[in-house]
């Protein structure tokens, strides 16, 4: 009995593959437990973009050095703090001052009064407008010619690296949507505003720099910071669309099943345009409004993933976050 029913369960076992098999082979893909879902074409709109990491950069970055070695007497300026060209943002004496101011300290109050008045300390000068983003020194420091007191830089900018098989979807004006790693929850608009000509060979990715001047940009962007950049490629606004996965594909053409109340579903061909990665433009076939069947899909998968038989799924290339 127990030989019996070891053959038993072996029959059982070769036909159920023998079934699946089948099905795999002439059908395409075995049957599931899993409903066909029914959605409907909506109107929607379909933006694809590329992305690039980039680090933000000041545009120009200027350290100021002593004229000549001596001590600092006083730093006007802190970190973070705004100056104009032209701007007193330091003193400093000479070694020999220095010295003599220190010599007459001695001497009592007079005595470094009348130094002072005789021996003025020089200015350092802001070169350009913009911020204070570096103070290594304070006052009553002693330093050499090649120190650097402050460095002060202008706007800051994004450099964002662009995989050279995407590099001819940046045009310079173009609109960019830039997200700092630091703030993940705040986005705010930028302008392309300069391509580089000479490309860079990043982990044996050749690259191109492209400079994005951004927008109204938060208070907390500092230089250094990565930031993710998306460049809108192209767009569609208030179109007839679908998901990805909805959309099959046989012998190069796409079609879609569509569902006439209680009949089964029909093959429909339909031509197809843009997609950003979840949706698909439909350019002609069928309507806003039809409604199709998604097809069956195993219990592994998750709606809403790309269809591997979708050319158009997925998003264009660029540089990914890690």
């Amino acid at each position: 009995m127990k030989r019996k029913w070891i053959v038993i369960l072996i029959i059982i076992g070769v036909i159920g593959g023998g079934t699946r098999w089948g099905y795999t082979r002439f059908l395409g893909s075995p049957p599931d437990d899993t409903e066909s879902r029914p959605i409907t074409v909506e109107a929607r709109d379909i933006i694809s973009s590329i992305t690039g990491t980039g680090t933000v950069v000041p545009s120009n970055r200027v350290e100021i050095k002593p004229p000549i070695p001596g001590r600092v007497d006083r730093i006007l300026v802190a970190e973070g703090e705004s100056v104009k060209k032209g701007e007193i943002i330091a003193w400093m004496s000479s070694t020999d001052r220095a010295a003599l101011l220190d010599q007459a300290r001695s001497k009592g109050d007079s005595e470094v009064k009348k130094w002072e008045d005789m021996l003025r300390p020089a200015p350092l000068i802001a070169p350009i407008t913009g911020t204070v983003i570096y103070r290594p020194v304070e006052g009553g420091q002693t330093v050499a010619a090649s120190d650097v007191l402050l460095v002060v830089a202008d706007r800051l900018k994004i450099q964002v690296q662009i995989d050279e098989t995407d590099i001819g979807k940046v045009k310079i004006g173009q609109s960019v949507s830039i997200e700092l790693d630091a703030y993940s929850n705040r986005k705010f608009k930028g302008t392309v505003r300069h391509i580089g000509y000479e490309a860079k060979l990043i982990n044996n990715v050749t690259v191109y720099l492209v400079d994005v001047i951004p927008k109204a940009p938060p208070f907390e962007m500092r230089s250094g910071m990565t930031a993710y950049v998306s460049f809108v490629a192209s767009a569609v606004y208030g179109t007839p669309a679908l998901p990805v996965e909805a959309i099959r594909s046989r012998g190069g053409r796409s079609f879609v099943l569509v569902q006439h109340d209680k009949e089964k579903p029909q093959s429909v061909p339909v031509e197809i345009g843009l997609s950003d990665g979840r949706y698909t433009q439909i350019l002609s076939g069928v309507d806003v409004g039809t409604r199709v069947t998604l097809p069956r899909m195993s219990s592994g998968k998750k709606s809403g993933s790309s269809n591997p038989m979708n050319p158009q799924s997925g998003r264009s290339g660029g540089l990914r976050r890690q």
